[in-house]
């Protein structure tokens, strides 16, 4: 079987905590293999009937500050560095289950999640992956951001940042999932805020697990 095309999950139960960079709150979660054609799914178990959220492009409600999903209502924040975990690692099915609505900052990147999983271990499933194939370049642009999409023979993310910040500056990085440099590379990639917009962002109840 070649985990490359077909769908994976987790050999096993996760168990994390930490605080929400928002929130401040500490939420503890739970990673649970699913089985094939599942998905990536957010259970808030604090919630009456546990609803689930299902880790979709359709329900992403917010980008302001955080990805935010939801969905009828309940919503499960700051999910992108554990969504960068599945993605890097090739997990295509997973229960989530956390105790709050904001997943933990952890070290400020993907790095702990990343490590977790990998230390129970991935394994392969019977079904084949659900793949978009990219016939021509897409691109899409706003004010001085753009993404562009083109054909590859196999999934490659480059990315550039410019701040004008010495301790920022330029950088760039490529994603290469022939090469599986995730854990080597990408995971560590941390959230970087400025000091002179965290008493903003604690005005609005925002960055209360900033430090």
């Amino acid at each position: 079987m070649n985990s490359f095309y077909n769908q994976q999950t987790i050999a096993g139960k996760v168990s994390l905590s930490g605080t929400g960079v928002h929130s401040g709150k500490k939420t503890n979660l739970t990673i649970r293999p699913a089985k094939e054609n599942h998905g990536i799914k957010f259970r808030r178990i604090d919630l009456p009937g546990t609803p689930d959220i299902p880790a979709l492009f359709k329900l992403v409600v917010d980008t302001s500050l955080a990805t935010v999903i939801g969905d009828n209502g309940v919503i499960v924040s700051t999910i992108e560095h554990l969504m960068a975990s599945f993605a890097g690692l090739g997990i295509d099915n997973a229960l989530v289950e956390v105790d709050d609505y904001e997943i933990p900052i952890m070290d400020g990147s993907a790095r702990e999640f990343t490590r977790a999983i990998t230390d129970v271990g991935v394994v392969d499933q019977d079904k084949p992956k659900h793949l978009f194939i990219v016939n021509e370049p897409i691109e899409i642009t706003q004010g001085d951001k753009w993404v562009r999409v083109e054909p590859e023979p196999c999934f490659k993310i480059s990315c550039i940042i410019d701040f004008n910040h010495p301790l920022i500056g330029l950088q760039k990085i490529v994603y290469d999932r022939a090469e599986n440099n995730f854990k080597q590379e990408i995971c560590g990639a941390r959230t970087f805020g400025f000091v002179k917009d965290l008493e903003l962002l604690k005005k609005f109840s925002l960055g209360r697990g900033g430090s």
